[in-house]
């Protein structure tokens, strides 16, 4: 049985992903780095707790220090693995349906793992050959709120002196605790709409694909904004 795709692991809740895939995803981590430090993070799902508390106690049994971010797009985890840690696991099924969710997983310097590294975290998930903690080795689980230095980090490297009215279109996902507000500190005018994290994903498909935003359209020469921006669950995806 092959458990990467093409972006992570991705499938139906309980058919797939399940809370013992995810604790055995962060044994198989945690072994792979060696107990170093990992840092984890989450979309809005309806699961994504369940299954990121799984994955938590899978890195910690290694003796792996975790490091939490919490509700965060996954482009804010790449970066803040880059900056913290030694490797990143989201939880996510990105744009796919509600049923669905996911993990993806990270190198220390923000890039998804390779294939091959994909193929070995594989090959210790169904060994079961897990680098197992002593009582004293355990360690810790911070959280830590990264979303203002990531947004200072935008900041610095693009112009925040516009004046543009923007409608922006959150999926009620993870994008929705970010990016209205870096907007607004780029100086844009922003009305948001599908802007509260829901699991239920009750505005719209999370895809952000023609036939889930249409509407957009009309609303947008409605309102005379300027820009129109749709994000998916995860905020990887943008349109």
């Amino acid at each position: 049985m092959k458990l990467f795709g093409t972006a992570g692991i991705r499938g139906t809740l309980w058919k797939k992903v399940t809370p013992e895939l995810a604790m055995n995803i962060g044994k198989a981590m945690g072994t792979y780095i060696d107990g170093e430090t990992v840092a984890v993070a989450r979309d809005g799902r309806t699961s994504s707790v369940m299954l990121q508390s799984a994955l938590i106690s899978g890195l910690l049994s290694t003796g792996t220090e975790v490091i939490d971010f919490g509700l965060i797009p996954t482009p804010t985890l790449a970066w803040g693995t880059r900056r913290h840690a030694d490797g990143g696991v989201m939880i996510t099924a990105s744009h796919n349906p509600p049923t669905d969710n996911g993990i993806k997983v990270f190198n220390g310097d923000g890039t998804e793992f390779y294939v091959e590294q994909e193929g070995e975290l594989e090959e210790l998930v169904f060994s079961g050959n897990f680098r197992k903690a002593q009582w004293d080795e355990i360690k810790t689980v911070k959280a830590m709120d990264i979303i203002d230095d990531y947004m200072g980090a935008v900041l610095d490297f693009v112009n925040h002196e516009t004046s543009l009215k923007v409608l922006y279109d959150g999926a009620n996902g993870a994008g929705s605790v970010l990016a209205p507000y870096l907007l607004r500190e780029m100086g844009a005018r922003v009305i948001s709409v599908n802007a509260h994290v829901d699991g239920h994903f009750p505005g719209r498909k999370p895809e952000p694909r023609y036939e889930n935003i249409a509407y957009l359209g009309e609303l947008a020469r409605t309102l005379g904004v300027d820009l129109v921006i749709a994000q998916d669950g995860d905020a990887d995806r943008i349109a």
